[in-house]
């Protein structure tokens, strides 16, 4: 276990995150890697299956139409008072990954104290 920590001390230390680059990659997608997010703010209103057959239609729209998810969201659903250009964002996807970090790095510091 202490080898495999070493490696993980040695790649995370070496990161260089590029904020702009990241936000690129996920446009790319035109919002598509937004669908879960999609799927569990339509739960809100509709039953699991409407809500993925919802998300369903508006991935194929946008595919098609080359709009975004949001765009294509927004045109399926103007019955509901969602604005889909906040609700799919990056930061409402992190879910418990802050929590999952902060304990993985306190664990790593913990290590790097012990050696």
């Amino acid at each position: 276990a202490g080898s495999a920590m070493n490696h993980a001390i040695q790649l995370v230390s070496n990161w260089r995150i590029s904020e702009q680059r990241m936000r690129a990659n996920l446009e790319l997608t035109n919002g598509l890697v937004y669908s879960e997010l999609a799927v569990k703010t339509l739960m809100e209103f509709h039953s699991p299956g409407k809500a993925k057959s919802l998300v369903r239609e508006a991935c194929q729209k946008t595919i098609e139409t080359d709009n975004s998810l949001a765009e294509s969201l927004t045109a399926l659903t103007p019955h509901l008072s969602i604005n889909w250009k906040e609700t799919l964002t990056p930061a409402n996807c992190l879910g418990t990954s802050y929590h999952v970090t902060s304990e993985s790095l306190s664990k790593i510091r913990l290590h790097t104290k012990q050696q």
